[in-house]
């Protein structure tokens, strides 16, 4: 089972240990590294590019983790609660405001802009991975052996009910 957790202190490796095990393991599907900041994307890139001749590996791919639900996990799905190609971005405002719709109702998930609100993203996904009977898991596991998570400590509530799905499909979950 490729499931790991790293648990280590400031200025310990993460970042390098985290981009030496991807350029160690890569297949014929991507390796994706994601982290919870702009700044921490820059590092993994940078860390990537000290690794391997100072470029990035073409079967590598980096986003922030706020990036890859958006376009990876609840765009190329928007249909299943939405019309095709009405989600426009995530809105971070209004964030702790109380939602009263009911969890199958698009307007707990999505405002008047067509923005899904930053606060309810990940259960927005897991809604439409159940919606369509686990096709988003599905296709991130045909698109990618491995996951690796930096700052998974910032994750929280349905962030943790997405990486439990994460670590039940076939790919290999890193997390830091």
């Amino acid at each position: 089972m490729n499931k790991f957790l790293y648990i280590a202190s400031a200025g310990s490796g993460k970042t390098w240990g985290i981009c030496q095990h991807s350029l160690s393991n890569l297949g014929s599907k991507y390796s994706l590294l994601l982290s919870y900041t702009n700044q921490g994307k820059l590092a993994l890139e940078e860390e990537i590019k000290k690794q391997n001749s100072g470029i990035l590996h073409s079967n590598i791919r980096v986003m922030t983790w706020y990036s890859f639900l958006l376009q990876e996990c609840i765009k190329p799905y928007q249909s299943y609660i939405t019309s095709i190609n009405s989600i426009k971005s995530i809105s971070f405002e209004n964030g702790n405001s109380i939602n009263y719709f009911n969890s199958t109702d698009k307007k707990r998930y999505i405002d008047t802009d067509d923005n899904v609100k930053s606060n309810y993203v990940s259960e927005l996904l897991m809604y439409i991975n159940r919606l369509s009977n686990g096709k988003l898991i599905k296709r991130l596991e045909e698109v990618y052996c491995w996951i690796y998570i930096d700052e998974v400590q910032d994750l929280a509530g349905w962030d943790l009910t997405f990486i439990e799905a994460l670590i039940k499909s076939n790919i290999g979950i890193y997390l830091v």
